[in-house]
């Protein structure tokens, strides 16, 4: 089976800025360490950053610093533009957030507006991620976030702790895996764990479990082919029963329903 690569994975990933749209957006806890900076145009949207809650209305910029855990909810139908900026893509920055960080991920008004239409000058660009435009509104955006938002030292205490839960989460998914367990590896108090676990992700660990689980079934069943059974399995869940609860709770449709729903889009866009 071929390496499974998530959104996250791939945002990760990007040599230079990138745009793109999104509708209803809504993931998992997760992190990178690109900057990611998030318009709404229409709607509403929830997240947690770093263990804040927000309610993103249209016009609001959210932007989430470099290495910072975050979330999105939609409950509603939402639209928003991403621009997703490298770390190491204007090495002047990179070096400030080394050691920087935003004191504050939300602006309005006339400062978002107008780092919006710098995102919407990128995306028209999009053809030449490489172009010298490109590197201008990006210098550009990042100049305005560094004179509108106040910076602050990093701390790093709790985004290593959170960050290596996380990525012991990732690989041992599919494994049983309880707060239990990994309060007793990294040396917390269930009760402890639990409750800092609610703080910075925005949700309780089997809900953060459950659809971490959920998503990769979702793309086995979408991209390779598994049948409901073998994804549930390959996915970590016990049993079929409680696949089909927390898929539901998650994508509003059976596991099966999904199957065919993902597959026939395929077919009309292959």
């Amino acid at each position: 089976m071929k390496e499974i690569l998530f959104y996250e994975d791939y945002r990760d990933k990007l040599n230079c800025p990138t745009c793109f749209f999104e509708k209803n957006n809504d993931n998992v806890p997760h992190f990178h360490s690109a900057v990611e900076i998030m318009y709404i145009t229409k709607g509403y949207l929830y997240t947690t950053v770093s263990g804040k809650h927000f309610k993103l209305e249209q016009g609001d910029l959210l932007v989430v610093p470099s290495s910072e855990i975050h979330m999105f909810r939609s409950d509603s139908p939402v639209e928003d533009i991403v621009l997703m900026i490298p770390i190491n893509y204007i090495p002047t920055f990179e070096k400030l957030f080394s050691v920087k960080t935003f004191s504050d991920y939300i602006l309005t008004g006339k400062t978002a507006r107008d780092i919006y239409g710098f995102i919407k000058e990128i995306e028209k660009n999009k053809s030449n991620p490489k172009s010298p435009i490109v590197r201008g509104y990006t210098y550009l955006i990042l100049g305005y976030l560094s004179q509108n938002i106040e910076m602050k030292d990093k701390q790093i205490n709790d985004n290593h702790l959170i960050h290596s839960i996380v990525k012991y989460i990732e690989h041992n998914y599919a494994s049983p895996i309880t707060i239990g367990m990994l309060a007793e590896k990294f040396k917390y108090t269930e009760s402890q764990l639990s409750r800092f676990f609610n703080e910075m992700m925005g949700c309780s660990f089997p809900d953060y479990l459950g659809k971490l689980r959920t998503k990769k079934a979702a793309f086995l069943l979408t991209y390779e082919n598994y049948t409901v059974i073998d994804a549930a399995m390959e996915s970590g869940f016990e049993s079929l029963r409680t696949f089909y609860r927390v898929f539901k709770k998650n994508y509003s449709i059976t596991p099966l329903q999904y199957k065919k729903s993902t597959s026939s889009d395929i077919k009309k866009n292959g």
